[in-house]
């Protein structure tokens, strides 16, 4: 939910099951195995501000795609 806070989740372009479901598998643009966030899609789709990634949150990802947002900081810990 912090990336979606921190990133303009409200305005994105595809949205899709962010804050609906408490399934993070079932978001659009993440991607999961055996039931653990190994990726993150968010390509073009309109994500703006901070993209922050703090210890533990994303430690499985192997797979991030973020490019053509209005992203102005990258940050993790």
């Amino acid at each position: 939910m912090s990336i979606y806070n921190n990133t303009g989740g409200a305005n994105w372009a595809n949205k899709t099951g962010w804050i609906v479901s408490v399934n993070v598998c079932m978001w659009y643009g993440v991607k999961c195995t055996y039931g653990h966030v190994v990726g993150l899609d968010l390509q073009n789709n309109n994500l703006t501000g901070e993209f922050k990634i703090t210890s533990g949150n994303l430690n499985a990802v192997t797979e991030l795609s973020l490019y053509d947002n209005g992203l102005t900081h990258f940050s993790g810990t």
